[in-house]
């Protein structure tokens, strides 16, 4: 998933996070996995997400299944 999202996103970097535990104040235990693309000029600090549109997030999730295949 990360090489698919790398690729979709035309990233440098793609840093991929796992949060579980009790002080993530999980109602039932889960594990949360992100995957987060970054581009040569963020490297260093986190920029802010963009706001993406309904429509946005669907053709971006659309190159993301493409690369998936």
């Amino acid at each position: 998933i990360a090489d698919a999202v790398s690729h979709a996103m035309n990233a440098d970097v793609v840093n991929v996070q796992i949060t579980y535990g009790e002080t993530v104040r999980q109602s039932q235990p889960h594990l949360y996995v992100h995957v987060i693309p970054v581009h040569q000029k963020e490297l260093g600090y986190f920029k802010d997400v963009p706001e993406l549109t309904i429509k946005e997030m669907s053709e971006l999730a659309e190159r993301i299944r493409k690369a998936l295949k």
